[in-house]
């Protein structure tokens, strides 16, 4: 679910990663940690389902407070069988997960990686 603050955001987020508007296994799901969690203004999330890879994307005020969100989250989670991916695009903060024995889902977490930060 998003929240109002990211509602103008979403169709620059879904571009960056790379979703289309139908056709795609990937469905809204709420933010977890939600948003005021993290210090962020807003936040919307996605399930892909082929492979298991959730995506949070969270809104802040400044890019510095974005980055101490990151280093923030990546120390929280600190969990052998997750792996993480995160990057930065301005004020925005991608956050996803899979399970870390999943070479897909790996994968997939460096693609939306590497599409977020726009290295593509």
């Amino acid at each position: 679910m998003t929240t109002p603050a990211i509602d103008e955001h979403r169709g620059r987020i879904r571009a960056l990663l790379g979703i289309r508007a139908s056709g795609e296994a990937v469905q809204e799901i709420s933010a977890e940690p939600a948003a005021d969690e993290v210090g962020a203004s807003g936040a919307v999330a996605y399930q892909w389902d082929a492979p298991p890879v959730r995506a949070h994307v969270y809104l802040f005020e400044r890019a510095a407070d974005a980055e101490a969100a990151e280093d923030h989250l990546h120390a929280d989670l600190d969990h052998p069988s997750v792996t993480t991916a995160s990057t930065l695009n301005g004020r925005l903060l991608l956050w996803a997960m899979a399970l870390a024995d999943d070479p897909e889902g790996v994968r997939l977490l460096n693609e939306l990686r590497s599409r977020f930060a726009g290295r593509e």
